[in-house]
């Protein structure tokens, strides 16, 4: 019986989760994928692609992100620039099929101690629960954000699904999901500490990632773990090579409800060209 009340308690939590977009532990430490307001913040081009896959157990969850951004800066105005991307996040869980494809866009403002931009990201939505359900449907979506910056701190709050885009077909319904995301960047001697906090709200579910990372000269190794409160542990190593990155994440589950799920492990592939100009990102601190 309490075998069963527990594949239960699994089968609603997951099926609550499974209406939302998955969280991906690389989010904060790049640009913040499901913030438009971030896209071009940080770097002229940048271009991402990441894997996220729970190890299976009890499901086999495959998520996969691909993104671009790019900013635009204007001459003779070295204090607005605008931002533009595109990114496709494509999820396979055991029941259902998602694709999200959204274009972000935003205009940036730089002053003399900080950056601060505003942005929004209009898209599609696509849901496939085959084979439960022999339909398949297309919703407009919206996400919004902002983003306040200097070269060592950031501060970022956004919306996903502004919409809250209704799936007749399938009796689903995207749910809004609201992100906080800060973190700040302390140089001591040789290395940095980069602590980060990201904050989750979707359908009555909090998530909490607080984590810690530090980073050598360069930024060409940077190791980390963090904790997300009441379900999981988290541990990171991100190598950086000229304008390539490569980032390997795990997540080993501390919640009884979920740990039949198994692990997460999740890599990131990036292509980084041109940071900021200097005295556009500079605290004066």
């Amino acid at each position: 019986m309490r075998k069963l009340l527990f594949i239960c308690a699994v089968s609603v939590y997951a099926n609550s989760l499974g209406q939302a977009d998955p969280y991906l532990l690389t989010n904060g430490f790049s640009a913040l994928w499901q913030n438009p307001a971030t896209y071009g913040s940080k770097y002229k081009l940048e271009a991402n692609v990441v894997g996220h896959l729970i190890f299976p157990k009890l499901t086999n969850d495959i998520s996969v992100l691909g993104n671009v951004a790019y900013r635009f800066d204007l001459k003779n105005r070295d204090r607005i620039s605008f931002g533009m991307g595109a990114y496709n996040l494509y999820n396979n869980y055991s029941y259902m099929h998602t694709n999200l494809f959204q274009v972000p866009a935003n205009v940036q403002f730089h002053f003399e101690r900080f950056s601060a931009s505003i942005g929004i990201s209009p898209g599609i939505n696509y849901r496939d629960y085959y084979p439960f359900y022999n339909g398949k449907q297309l919703a407009f979506t919206m996400g919004g954000g902002l983003s306040i910056y200097t070269k060592r701190f950031y501060f970022s709050g956004s919306v996903n699904h502004i919409t809250g885009e209704r799936f007749s077909k399938l009796n689903s319904t995207a749910p809004r999901s609201f992100w906080a995301q800060t973190g700040y960047k302390i140089p001591i001697r040789s290395f940095s500490v980069f602590p980060m906090v990201n904050y989750v709200y979707t359908s009555g579910y909090m998530m909490i990632h607080a984590r810690v990372f530090f980073q050598f000269p360069k930024e060409i190794v940077s190791i980390g773990g963090g904790y997300i409160f009441n379900d999981a542990l988290t541990l990171a190593i991100r190598l950086k090579f000229r304008q390539y990155v490569i980032m390997y994440n795990f997540q080993g589950s501390t919640s009884a409800l979920t740990k039949g799920w198994g692990n997460i492990h999740e890599l990131r592939l990036s292509f980084l060209l041109s940071d900021f100009k200097k005295k556009e990102t500079d605290s004066k601190d």
